[in-house]
């Protein structure tokens, strides 16, 4: 009842204070009593009357004893999480993530270069957010804008379905980027395709021979539902293992492995990473992630390249995983590692490498 209340009088600005306090001083009495109560009111009287305090991190930090019992309580972050995220980052860095882990996510916008549309439609929107609530960030096809800037006369489902747009996060096509598929050759496979965002993505902005799979087969008609929707050609999709040999005729002269991983870099996204998180959890993907690059090696033809990538800050799943497979396959180099900032202004954060075959 005071985890809604406090809800109500810090993120609600519509709900006037003495509402939130009546109904939750009502609440305590009528479940716990009188004494519970008045404790309720006193605490919702001075969450009002001192607004400030309650979200200052050295409120925090005076009344726990560690750095780590600190996090733990502010970020609302699991004691194991909070040691595995320090260790990976360090001290400053842990802030700059779970800060931003606190912020609504942006809305991300990918603009359908194949339709004839999209220039005209990406000016009309970049054009149409509010300039006085927030942030605004425009790239090739591309919109990134903070909650609620959009003018609501924007017809945004209207161009979903026309296949004019599609959502997607601003640091997940960052990182795609930073792989330079304008320098993949041909046939490309992405191994854990998902519902196909990256897939869209690269086939919307290159000619390029790709084939997607994914062990789901939900995701798999959520790929193809995108491609019919987005008119864009025709590809192989199936339903297949990233970690089982699969019987293609010729290797690849790129893999492109988005891989199942913690999440660490997107918990504004998916804040319930914090609350499912497990070491046990966290060893079984790092496991799965070894198996996944061990088949795609095999499966790579010679001066191809794997574009391994993650949206975690765990750095046994990033950098650790990379130097432990480039050490199991000496023919193996590295050609790039790249992390999305932590001071990023897109506020989630990704990992890649780019490998290639000698």
């Amino acid at each position: 009842i005071l985890g809604l209340g406090f809800y109500e009088i810090y993120a609600l600005d519509r709900i006037p204070n003495y509402a939130t306090l009546t109904w939750c001083v009502d609440a305590v009495k009528a479940k716990h009593g009188k004494g519970l109560a008045g404790m309720a009111n006193a605490l919702l009287r001075r969450a009002t009357r001192e607004p400030e305090l309650w979200i200052q991190h050295e409120y925090y930090r005076n009344k726990t004893a560690t750095e780590l019992d600190f996090v733990h309580v502010f970020y609302s972050c699991p004691k194991p999480l909070s040691k595995l995220i320090t260790y990976s980052c360090g001290r400053e860095q842990t802030q700059y993530y779970l800060d931003a882990s606190l912020s609504a996510p942006l809305l991300g916008l990918r603009f359908n270069k194949r339709h004839p549309q999209a220039e005209f439609l990406v000016k009309t929107y970049f054009n149409a957010f509010d300039t006085k609530k927030g942030f605004a960030h425009q790239g090739e096809f591309r919109l990134s804008l903070a909650p609620g800037t959009l003018d609501q006369n924007m017809d945004l489902d209207t161009h979903l379905r026309d296949g004019v747009v599609s959502r997607q996060s601003p640091a997940s096509l960052q990182v795609l980027d930073e792989c330079r598929p304008a320098f993949w050759n041909s046939p490309v496979w992405d191994g854990c395709s998902g519902r196909g965002g990256k897939s869209c993505a690269l086939l919307e902005q290159y000619d390029m021979r790709l084939m997607a799979s994914d062990p789901h087969a939900g995701r798999i008609q959520s790929l193809k539902q995108e491609l019919t929707r987005l008119r864009l050609p025709s590809i192989p999709v199936f339903q297949a293992r990233a970690d089982k040999p699969l019987p293609f005729a010729k290797p690849m002269a790129t893999i492109m492995l988005d891989v199942p991983c913690t999440g660490l870099g997107v918990l504004s996204r998916r804040p319930d990473i914090k609350y499912r998180f497990s070491v046990k959890r966290v060893k079984e993907i790092i496991a799965l992630q070894q198996a996944i690059l061990d088949i795609a090696h095999g499966q790579l033809m010679s001066g191809g390249r794997i574009a391994y990538i993650t949206c975690t800050v765990n750095q046994a799943e990033n950098q650790d995983q990379v130097r432990a497979f480039l050490k199991r396959h000496s023919g193996m180099t590295l050609e790039k590692e790249w992390a999305t900032p932590a001071n990023s202004f897109f506020k989630e954060f990704f990992y890649c490498a780019l490998l290639r075959k000698k």
